[in-house]
């Protein structure tokens, strides 16, 4: 852009600005830009030349505003950003990890504890339904085909405890709201 009428030069208008902003308190790029601005509204008489299209139009018709330098600031609130983001990817990644194998141990535990000293059924006495509860144990059923108990067995492991649904199974048994229930098909 060309400025034009009286001012052979952009940095003659520029040279000029700095003294009367100055004297306005617009010491700022930003205040020095604005000071600039409302000079150019203010002359009817300036003009600037299109290097495209080569033609002249008024400066006080135009949308003239001040973009400041915020590059830096922003590639730094990216990078900022970014590192915060991969902080935190990591370490949602150590934490599923984590869960992942106590689960796995968990898992794994359940299916082996039958097996280990000190269960106290027999591990023929078991059915494994794994939800809502791990197994129902038919006592008696192994050794002797005669079913003396049943019981609902839910192997936990580490520090987990019962979830509400395992709760409430385990509330009924206890108040007796057990039935046996045949349900035969019709010819």
């Amino acid at each position: 852009m060309t400025l034009s009428h009286g001012f052979n030069h952009p940095d003659t208008l520029v040279s000029s600005l700095p003294r009367r902003c100055i004297s306005m308190g617009m010491t700022t790029d930003r205040g020095i830009a604005d000071g600039l601005i409302s000079v150019i509204r203010a002359e009817d008489q300036l003009a600037g030349f299109c290097p495209s299209c080569q033609g002249l139009f008024r400066l006080s018709e135009v949308e003239l505003f001040f973009i400041p330098d915020r590059k830096d600031d922003f590639l730094t609130e990216l990078r900022k950003k970014e590192f915060e983001l991969e902080d935190r990817v990591r370490s949602e990644r150590q934490d599923a990890i984590k869960r992942s194998r106590s689960a796995l141990m968990g898992n794994l535990f359940e299916s082996v504890r039958p097996f280990l000293p000190e269960f106290n059924h027999h591990p023929g006495d078991l059915r494994s339904i794994w939800d809502p509860v791990d197994y129902i144990s038919f006592n008696g059923l192994a050794l002797n085909r005669d079913v003396e108990s049943i019981t609902f067995v839910e192997i936990k492991s580490g520090r987990s405890t019962l979830s509400g649904v395992e709760r409430s199974i385990q509330h009924a048994v206890e108040r007796g709201k057990v039935n046996f229930e045949t349900v035969s098909r019709s010819p």
